[in-house]
């Protein structure tokens, strides 16, 4: 299944989950940055690197929102080119808080990241969005060796959804599976091109 998904990815994805009934503010706009911003931003996002707890969570805001019209090119950049998965993973969900229209392609390619910690984060903060397309990403995640990555795809599962299908990370393997079945059988009702339309206003997310 590709590289394990690094402890960065379980940090940083329980943090924004705590965080995402928060609603975003929308942008599709954006200017260029200048050449010292641009400097501050690229600092910044390689900080993601090593920054933790609250620390991690205020640089991933400042970049998503406070200063995003000018940070997303360059956080979709690092998506999409950076060497280090955690840096990749933390960038998705800079694009995540920043409600930003020209991030969805970007997350959406980022599904195939060959880390699966990257691509269940972009398949998160896609579904931020109300684009569905990362509903099977997050799937595939209860099926994992990892009770961590169990328990964290289910928890976004049921952030952006609003459903529980019983999951329970650490039960047996036959419950596991049962319960993720139930989860695919929903997904596969609501149909891939509605699966969008199903996911929650960030306002009206539970906790």
């Amino acid at each position: 299944m590709g590289l394990r998904p690094s402890s960065g990815f379980v940090a940083v994805l329980a943090a924004v989950l705590a965080l995402a009934a928060s609603p975003g503010c929308e942008s599709t706009g954006g200017g260029e940055a200048d050449e010292a911003t641009a400097l501050q931003i690229r600092g910044r996002i390689e900080s993601l690197a090593t920054l933790r707890g609250a620390d991690l969570d205020e640089n991933m805001r400042i970049l998503g929102v406070i200063m995003r019209d000018t940070s997303v090119p360059l956080l979709i950049e690092a998506l999409e080119g950076h060497s280090n998965p955690d840096v990749r993973a933390r960038c998705a969900h800079s694009l995540g808080y920043s409600q930003d229209g020209r991030a969805v392609e970007p997350l959406a390619r980022a599904l195939s990241d060959p880390n699966d910690g990257v691509r269940y984060t972009a398949a998160y903060n896609l579904g931020l969005f109300r684009d569905g397309r990362g509903l099977p990403v997050l799937i595939e995640a209860l099926r994992t060796g990892d009770p961590m990555n169990r328990r964290l795809g289910n928890q976004a599962l049921k952030s952006l959804t609003g459903q529980d299908f019983g999951f329970d990370p650490v039960a047996e393997p036959e419950a596991r599976a049962a319960a993720a079945d139930r989860w695919e059988k929903w997904y596969l009702d609501v149909g891939a091109a509605n699966a969008g339309s199903r996911l929650l206003p960030p306002g009206s997310r539970p906790r």
